[in-house]
């Protein structure tokens, strides 16, 4: 089987992710529905895709980073800041993202 499907999802044209940037997917994907649940707050979730984010191989960050999720690692730099935009934006930002999350993973 580990043999025969990179060869069948070639010729379905699925792109196999490296398994880092499937692995942060998958990470994503339980954050994402922790934070709709109420099982987890924003500012967790941010810090959380930050570590996952920082964790990344620099071969394969870009993978990590254009995950929903992984669009607003930057965030964490934000929250806190005094030039920062208000906490209930941040918070929406974050909550935005694990909907689009959750949404790419229904589509994939």
């Amino acid at each position: 089987m580990h043999e025969v499907l990179p060869a069948a999802l070639a010729d379905c044209a699925v792109p196999v992710p490296h398994p880092v940037v499937a692995t942060a997917q998958v990470a994503f994907d339980r954050l994402a529905r922790m934070q709709t649940a109420h099982q987890a707050g924003e500012r967790w979730v941010l810090d959380k895709v930050r570590e996952i984010v920082s964790d990344a191989d620099s071969d394969h960050a870009r993978g990590v980073i254009d995950l929903p999720l992984g669009r607003i690692a930057h965030l964490a730099d934000e929250w806190g800041a005094d030039w920062s935009r208000p906490r209930h934006e941040l918070e929406q930002e974050i909550r935005d993202a694990c909907r689009a999350q959750l949404a790419a993973g229904r589509r994939t």
